[in-house]
C-alpha cells in the first residue's frame, strides 16, 4: 500500500506569492522588523570600535571558539556544538574579528524570520492569520533583542522554522527526499542547540492520523536516520578528540540544575549567578567542572541521587519549571528583569513577551473550540517537547522565545476566527 498525498482541502498548501498587495505588505512588515532590530543593534554597539565591544556571559565562549576555528583549532572542548561558532567564524572571516558586524548580520537573519513565519503560517492557517503572525514576530521585543547578543537563538530560531516548514511539506506529499530533507535540517538544529535528539519520537504523533502504524514507522525512521547523518561526523570528531561516545555535547550539569538539590539553593535566596560562583565552580567544589565530561557526569550522578532522595519535590519542581520556561525562571530571569536600575524599555519589552504567552494560551483554547487545532499539531508537539525537556532539566525564558513564532501564528489564527464569528453574528 502506498501513502497517498494529503487531501489539499484538509491541509493548506502555500502558493507562489505574486507581487500583489499581500507581497508588498509582507515586504513592508519585514523592513519594519529589520529597522527595529537594527535600532537595537545600534543601541549596543553601532559606533564603537570592536575593541570596545563588551562581551557578556557566554558570548566570550562563542567568540573564542570562532577565533579558534579561524586559527585551525577545531573544537578542543566538549561543551559546545558546532553550528553557531562556525556561523560566527564565517562572519569573522568575511569582516574580520568584528562582533559588531556579527550582530548586524544577525539583525538581517532575524528579519528573515518574518517571511519564514508567513511561509509556515500558510501551511496551517489562512493568509490574514499568517500575516498577523508575521507582524507579531516583527514586533516581538525579545526576538529582536536576541539579534544583539552573540548567542545561538537567532540561528536556532531560523533552523526551527525550517524544521517545521520542511516537516509540513513532507506530510503533505511524503517522499524519501522530503522526509530526508526535513531530517537533515533537524540534525542541523541539534548541532546548533543539542536539545532535539529525541524530537522524531514526538513528531511521530504529529503525522496524519489516517496513516497506519507501518507508514508512521517508515517515515519517522527515514526522518530519524536523516537527522543522524549531519550529526554523525560531529560524533566521530568527539570520539577521536575525547575517546568517549558523545553524540552532541556535555549537558553542563543541566539535570542537576533541575534537581531538588538545586531547588534548595534557590529557596535559600541564591541566584543562578551565585550558584555558578560556588557549587558549579571547580575551584570551590573540588575540581568538578560542568564543562568537562568528568565534571558533567559527576553532576549528573549528584542530580540522580537528589531526585531519588526527594522524588515528590522533584515532580512538583518539574511542574514549576514547565511554567518558568514561558514566564521566566526566578533563578535568573526575574532578578535581572525587575531590578530597580533596569531600563524601562527593556522591562516593558519583556512584559509584552509575557503577554504574548498569555494570548497564545487563550488562542489555543479558541482554536480548540473552533476545531482548528489539528493543523497546528506539529508546532504543538515541538512546544510540548521543548517544555518537557526543560521541565526535566533547566529552564530560562530565552529558551522559549524561538517558540513565540508558533504562538504568534496561533494568535493570528484565533483573531481571524474571532473576526469571522463576529461578522457572522452581525449578518444574523
Amino acid at each position: 500500500m502506498t501513502v497517498q498525498p494529503m487531501n489539499p482541502r484538509k491541509h493548506l498548501r502555500p502558493r507562489r506569492m505574486r507581487a500583489d498587495g499581500t507581497f508588498w505588505l509582507l515586504v513592508l512588515i519585514t523592513l519594519a522588523g529589520l529597522g527595529f532590530r537594527l535600532s537595537m543593534v545600534s543601541e549596543r554597539n553601532w559606533s564603537k570600535a570592536d575593541s570596545a565591544f563588551q562581551l557578556e556571559g557566554d558570548e566570550g565562549g562563542y567568540d573564542g571558539l570562532a577565533i579558534d576555528l579561524l586559527h585551525g583549532r577545531f573544537f578542543l572542548w566538549p561543551f559546545r556544538v558546532p553550528v553557531y561558532p562556525m556561523f560566527l567564524a564565517g562572519v569573522y572571516w568575511a569582516f574580520g574579528h568584528s562582533p559588531a558586524a556579527a550582530i548586524v548580520v544577525q539583525a538581517f537573519l532575524g528579519a528573515g524570520l518574518i517571511p519564514l513565519t508567513y511561509w509556515l503560517g500558510r501551511y496551517v492557517t489562512r493568509r490574514p492569520a499568517a500575516m498577523i503572525g508575521a507582524g507579531l514576530v516583527a514586533a516581538n521585543y525579545e526576538m529582536a533583542y536576541q539579534t544583539t547578543r552573540l548567542y545561538t537563538e537567532v540561528l536556532y530560531t531560523t533552523l526551527l522554522l525550517l524544521t517545521l516548514i520542511s516537516f509540513h511539506r513532507a506530510i503533505i506529499r511524503p517522499t524519501v527526499k522530503r522526509f530526508g530533507l526535513a531530517g537533515v535540517i533537524l540534525g542541523l538544529l541539534n548541532l546548533c542547540r543539542p536539545t532535539g535528539a529525541l524530537l522524531p519520537a514526538a513528531m511521530a504523533l504529529a503525522l496524519p492520523w489516517r496513516w497506519n502504524i507501518s507508514h508512521r514507522a517508515k517515515w519517522i525512521a527515514v526522518y530519524a536516520i536523516a537527522m543522524i547523518l549531519p550529526i554523525a561526523p560531529w560524533t566521530l570528531h568527539n570520539y577521536r578528540q575525547h575517546h568517549v561516545f558523545l553524540p552532541l555535547a556535555v549537558s553542563t550539569a543541566v539535570l542537576w540544575q533541575g534537581s531538588p538539590d538545586f531547588y534548595h539553593h534557590i529557596e535559600s535566596g541564591k541566584t543562578l549567578l551565585d550558584i555558578w560562583k560556588t557549587d558549579l565552580n571547580p575551584t570551590v567544589n573540588g575540581g568538578h567542572s560542568p564543562h568537562t565530561i568528568e565534571g558533567d557526569r559527576w553532576f549528573t550522578k549528584r542530580a540522580i541521587q537528589s531526585i531519588k532522595a526527594e522524588p515528590g519535590l522533584w515532580a512538583r519542581y518539574c511542574l514549576q519549571k514547565s511554567a518558568y520556561l514561558w514566564i521566566g525562571n526566578p533563578a535568573i530571569d526575574w532578578p535581572w528583569a525587575y531590578r530597580k536600575d533596569y531600563p524601562f524599555g527593556r522591562a516593558f519589552g519583556i512584559l509584552t513577551c509575557r503577554v504574548i504567552v498569555g494570548l497564545g494560551a487563550v488562542s489555543l483554547l479558541v482554536l480548540a473550540w473552533k476545531s482548528k487545532l489539528r493543523r497546528f499539531v506539529p508546532q504543538l508537539m515541538v512546544m510540548a517537547y521543548v517544555t518537557a525537556i526543560h521541565a526535566i532539566t533547566y529552564p530560562e525564558a530565552r529558551y522559549s522565545y524561538p517558540l513565540h513564532v508558533c504562538l504568534s501564528l496561533m494568535i493570528g489564527a484565533a483573531i481571524v476566527e474571532g473576526w469571522s464569528l463576529s461578522r457572522r453574528c452581525e449578518t444574523d
